[in-house]
Order: structure tokens, then C-alpha cells, then sequence
């Protein structure tokens, strides 16, 4: 059948999308940017471009659709925020327009961040009146402690347990949870889509385990290899390590949101708590779990969801950057090379990890070897564990992006060429700081230890060969201009997103946007 998706939150859409697909759906993706967001997905998903806010431009977005899919959470492309009342505006002409086409079924969806105890019970109201006045048959869907690569705080602390030698944890929290992986819910809300005899219900899902921020914690630090200090502060004194977090780049999930469209209320900031204190017991499961009872989808087991996250965390580009982008050079020309470009090139790939200066693969079961679409975890002096993921490889060159919570937004590509009669080795760099802290830090030493690397790794490639360096490493450097900028920074998108496409990895399928 197909399903018209109205999109929400970038994670939750994604999701979602490559749920309906999976199962055998069409897509039509109706979103703001929706032509490019479309892309993502090699076929079945058909772009409806309109605003939401706007009644007329949503007048035939479902036309031919059996079922409508409205996913709660901003997409990201707007620069004026919706209050309460213009939402549920916008929802009722998409419900009235549903309406009008003959859509069989409408379904609204909900993912929190939080637990049910701090939803907001008169904006659920609401949407369940707006939802259940439609002619056909509607469901409502909400999912409570929903976590994943762009979705819930859960993401901000394992890039905090990642990068941060202290993770701030409010003191005397005792709020237990029920994570969510966000797949789960993607396909609570496909099942939901598909499902007849449950009109005028309202549904919410929860995962099986119990767990506190403590054993949150406990369980990132095993996963990552790495066990900062919990420090207990006060509540105030917590935000302001969220927000430090937020400068250092390891909080604030790129192009998210933390909020609902619906108007429920934000979850606190402050680091490792999300939400009221409780008497550790989670409400989360207050009203039932109709994720198994209902639609019969059985959790991911939490641990077993944060391994997946730890290696899901989107892209960051270099439009999503501070400051001049750098575009660099290191080449080298290598003689007497006792194999041929190939085989260095084969034999790098698999001694990735041995020809990098710092330590590849520092957590437990990550790779040391290239392989199209693999997330390799890197230790970076002074700012724990970075990410950055392989983006694409050819039959001479490889093409590494970084990963949320990496000091630089950009991309390095490697290339290792038959010159004729030498080896070619070269190293391309084209990055820009993710965070303003970050440009400082650059600004004062980062680029001397950052171009000392490179010339290493070049020098090791060619020890690699057993050949001898000619002229040694050469350089070169130079700051693009806004339109040579623009167009590196479109190739490097479509290059994410096609290994996506690839690799049926569309976890952060918007990541690449700018905010």
C-alpha cells in the first residue's frame, strides 16, 4: 500500500521510512525539503514538498494514499518555530485533507524522549481529539524514553562518556527508565499503519528493561572502553555541563529537536537526567505496553541497542562546521616500492590500523581494517574517543567522513596511484571545526599536530612498500571560498548519502543538512 509520510524529527522519519519500506510499502514523504530527503532511498519514496504550515501547499499531498502517517516532532528545515495551537491547526487540515482524498486510516505518532510522567496529558488530549474526529479509522502512537543515533539524551551520554574525562550527573536522581530503540518504534508505528481493529485507540510503547541513569552509565562505559568519573552536582551546576558538552560538541544531537510538535513540554537539560525524580520505579509502563501486547514487536534488548547506537551516531559535514573551510595536500612519491600500487593499496586497507599514528579500533569489537560503510573509533589525545566512518571506497582511493562528537566536521580521503615508474601516495584533507571551542584549540596547536600526522602516515605507507621517499612529503593548503566550499560540501553529501543507499544504512538519513 502506499502511505503518506508527514515528516517529524529527522531519526523518527528515517526510521520510520525504511521501516514501511521493509515491509514491502510505498512512501510518499511529505516534508519541506522533500525532493532532497528523498534520495536517501534508492527507490519507493516519492517526494511531496510543502509546509505544513501552509494549508494550501498541502492540498493532493494524499491523493491515492490508503494510509496517512503523521509523525510528531519538527523537520528541521524551519526557521519559525509553531506554537501548540498552530500545530494542532496544521493537524486538523492534514486530517481534513486526509479526509477529502479517502485515506482509509490516519495515524498520529508521538516519540519522547522522556518517561509518560512528564508528557503533558492535555496536549495528548488534544491531538486525540483532533485525531479521532477523522471519518475513517485513526490511531493515536506514543513512545516513551525513545532512543537513538538522533533521538533522546541517551546519544548525549555516550558522546559525553566518549570525549569527557567527568560526566555530570544530578545529584539524587532516582528516575528509572524503559529506553526504546528507535527501530522498535519504527516498526511499532509501521505495524500500527498496517493494523485494522484498532481504530480509535491510543497506543504506548515502552521497551522491556528497567534501568537507572547508573546503570546507563555503566552500561556506555563497558561498551566504549571508557569509565569517566560520575559527578553528582546540582541541578544547575549539571545544565551548565550539558551546555560545556554542547560547546564541546558531544551534546545536542545535530538537526534534532527536543521537543514535540504537539506542544508537550522539553525534558531538563541537565546531563545524565532526563526527567522528574522518582522512588525508583519507572512510570514509563504506567499504561500498559501495547508494543508487544498490541502489535506484537519484541524490544531490542538494551544492551544489545547501545552497542548498536555506539556505531550509529550520523555523519557531521563540513556544512555543519565553524569557520574557514581547509582544503590540504600531502603527497609523496615513492621508488623502488617491492609491490605494485595495488597491492600497497589492498595491503594499507587491511593494516589500516597499524599504519595510523594514534590507536584505531580503542573499543571493545570495533574494526582496525578499512571496509565500505564500517564506523572506525579512533583515540585523539585530550579529547577521548572520536568516530569517523568509511565512506566510500574505490579501487585506488579511500574516502573516511567524521562522526557526531568529532572535533572536525569534514573528510579525508586516501590515495595510493601508479605515478609510472613510482608510487603516488596522497592524503586530502578538507575539514573545518565542529564547534567554536574546537576552531580555538585548532587555532593553537591543532594544525601543527594535525599535518605532523599526516606526513607520518605517508611516511609509513611507503615503509609499508619497503620503497624510499623522493622529496619527501610535499604540501600545500588553502581556505575555500563560499562557492568552491558549496560544491565540495554537495559532493561529500551525496557521497553519504549513496553509501547509504548502498549499504541500507539510512539511520540519520537527514544528518547531512545544515540546521
Amino acid at each position: 500500500m502506499k502511505v503518506l509520510v508527514i515528516a517529524g524529527t529527522k531519526g523518527i522519519t528515517a526510521s520510520v521510512v525504511s521501516a514501511l519500506l521493509g515491509r514491502g510499502h510505498s512512501v510518499r514523504l511529505l516534508a519541506r525539503r522533500a525532493a532532497h530527503d528523498a534520495q536517501a532511498w534508492a527507490s519507493g519514496v516519492e517526494p511531496f514538498e510543502a509546509d505544513i504550515a501552509e494549508p494550501d501547499a498541502i492540498s493532493g499531498c494524499a491523493e491515492g494514499c490508503e494510509v496517512a502517517l503523521y509523525l510528531d516532532g519538527d523537520d528541521g528545515d524551519s526557521n519559525d518555530a509553531q506554537d501548540g495551537d498552530g500545530l494542532n491547526q496544521s493537524l486538523k487540515a492534514l486530517v481534513d485533507e486526509a479526509d477529502r482524498a479517502g485515506v482509509r486510516r490516519f495515524v498520529h505518532a508521538t516519540a519522547h524522549e522522556g518517561g509518560i510522567d512528564n508528557a503533558s496529558a492535555g496536549s495528548i488530549a488534544e491531538v486525540e481529539t483532533i485525531v479521532k474526529a477523522f471519518s475513517g479509522e485513526s490511531v493515536v502512537c506514543e513512545g516513551f524514553d525513545v532512543y537513538g543515533p538522533q533521538e533522546g539524551k541517551i546519544a548525549l551520554l555516550l558522546k559525553m562518556v566518549r570525549t569527557l574525562p567527568a560526566v555530570p550527573v544530578r545529584a539524587g536522581a532516582k528516575r528509572a527508565y524503559r529506553p526504546l530503540w528507535v527501530e522498535d518504534f519504527a516498526q511499532a508505528i509501521a505495524a500500527a499503519a498496517e493494523r485494522g481493529g484498532i481504530s480509535g485507540r491510543s497506543l504506548t510503547f515502552a521497551g522491556s528493561e528497567l534501568v537507572t541513569e547508573e546503570e546507563l552509565l555503566d552500561y556506555l562505559a563497558k561498551i566504549t572502553d571508557r569509565s569517566p568519573a560520575k559527578l553528582p552536582v546540582p541541578e544547575l551546576v549539571a545544565s551548565l555541563g550539558a551546555r560545556l558538552g554542547e560547546l564541546l560538541h558531544v551534546g545536542g544531537l545535530n538537526g534534532g529537536t527536543n521537543g514535540t510538535k504537539n506542544g508537550a513540554p522539553k525534558e531538563a537539560s541537565g546531563a545524565a537526567s532526563n526527567g522528574a525524580e522518582e522512588d525508583g520505579a519507572a512510570t514509563s509502563n504506567a499504561r500498559g505496553n501495547d508494543l508487544v501486547d498490541v502489535l506484537g514487536v519484541q524490544p531490542t534488548p538494551l544492551a544489545e541497542g547501545l552497542r548498536k547506537l555506539a556505531d550509529a551516531l550520523p555523519e557531521i559535514l563540513p556544512s555543519q562546521g565553524v569557520g574557514a573551510l581547509k582544503h590540504k595536500r600531502f603527497w609523496t612519491h615513492i621508488h623502488n616500492c617491492q609491490c605494485s600500487a595495488a597491492d600497497l593499496f589492498r595491503c594499507f586497507q587491511e593494516r589500516f590500523g597499524e599504519v595510523m599514528p594514534i590507536e584505531v579500533g580503542v573499543e571493545p569489537g570495533t574494526p582496525l581494517s578499512i571496509v565500505p560503510g564500517v564506523t572506525l573509533t579512533l583515540a585523539m589525545p585530550f579529547r577521548g574517543h572520536l568516530q569517523v566512518r568509511v565512506d566510500e571506497v574505490t579501487e585506488s582511493s579511500i574516502t573516511i567522513v567524521t562522526v557526531e562528537g568529532h572535533a572536525l566536521a569534514g573528510a579525508v580521503r586516501f590515495a595510493i596511484e601508479d605515478g609510472g615508474g613510482f608510487v603516488r601516495a596522497e592524503v586530502e584533507v578538507c575539514d573545518r571545526a565542529a564547534t567554536r571551542v574546537d576552531q580555538l584549540l585548532m587555532r593553537a596547536f591543532g594544525d601543527f599536530v594535525q599535518n605532523a600526522n599526516w606526513r607520518e602516515v605517508l611516511k609509513r605507507i611507503a615503509a609499508l612498500g619497503g620503497g624510499t621517499m623522493k622529496g619527501g612529503v610535499r604540501y600545500e593548503a588553502e581556505e575555500l571560498d563560499d562557492e568552491d566550499a558549496k560544491r565540495l560540501e554537495d559532493r561529500l553529501e551525496e557521497l553519504v548519502m549513496r553509501r547509504r543507499r548502498e549499504h541500507g544504512d539510512i539511520e540519520a538519513v537527514r544528518a547531512t543538512e545544515t540546521a
